[in-house]
C-alpha cells in the first residue's frame, strides 16, 4: 500500500470513529466528543477472546482501518473521504 494512502486511511479512522460514537450518544453528550477525546470512550484493550481465538475489538481504530482497507480493495476507485460508518457496518 502506498504510504500516502495509508496516512489518509489513518486520518480518516478518527473521523469515522467520532461519527460512530456520536451516533450512540444523546445529542448533548455527542456534542462533547471530538477527534481529541474520542479514544477515552473506546475499550482499553484492543483485543477480545472469542471462540478460543484472539480478535480485534469492534470499532477499535485498527479494526476501522482494516475495514476501510477492505472496502478500498473491493473497489479501488472509492474515495477514502467518502467512506462512512454505514459502509463499514456493511463490510463482511
Amino acid at each position: 500500500m502506498n504510504g500516502r494512502k495509508a496516512k489518509q486511511i489513518r486520518a480518516h479512522v478518527d473521523t469515522v470513529s467520532v461519527a460512530w460514537i456520536r451516533g450512540l450518544l444523546s445529542e448533548e453528550e455527542a456534542a462533547k466528543v471530538n477527534k481529541d477525546n474520542y479514544k477515552a470512550s473506546l475499550p482499553k484493550k484492543p483485543y477480545v477472546y472469542l471462540k478460543q481465538a484472539v480478535r480485534l475489538n469492534a470499532f477499535h481504530p485498527r479494526w476501522v482501518a482494516k475495514k476501510i482497507k477492505k472496502i478500498l480493495k473491493r473497489d479501488p476507485s472509492t474515495d477514502i473521504q467518502s467512506i462512512t460508518v454505514g459502509d463499514i457496518d456493511e463490510t463482511k
